[in-house]
């Protein structure tokens, strides 16, 4: 099943979620997003743009996305850096529109 890894993260952080809390989207971001302490900006995704990491599909939702297409073993801070750049340069709406 190629979605079991994303299952699988979400329900171990449902069950690192302190019985005596609420169940909301923060309580659930908390334990997703540790040990950060908010939602990635920007997500580097290795491999080819035809596919999405499904471990990762919480942090998607408002990260902006870059794909380099070398594997981990590949990967340089050459790589690293031209991400952060092509990221730096983009103009976030926050899933606003144009006006």
């Amino acid at each position: 099943d190629p979605y079991a890894d994303g299952r699988q993260r979400f329900a171990d952080a449902m069950r690192r979620l302190d019985a005596d809390d609420e169940v909301n989207e923060a309580s659930v971001a908390a334990v997703l997003y540790e040990p950060a302490d908010c939602e990635p900006d920007l997500v580097v995704v290795l491999g080819p743009p035809t596919q999405l990491p499904p471990s990762l599909v919480w942090e998607l939702a408002y990260a902006e996305l870059v794909f380099v297409d070398v594997a981990w073993d590949e990967l340089t801070p050459d790589h690293v850096q031209a991400a952060i750049d092509d990221f730096a340069s983009r103009r976030r709406r926050f899933g606003g529109l144009d006006e």
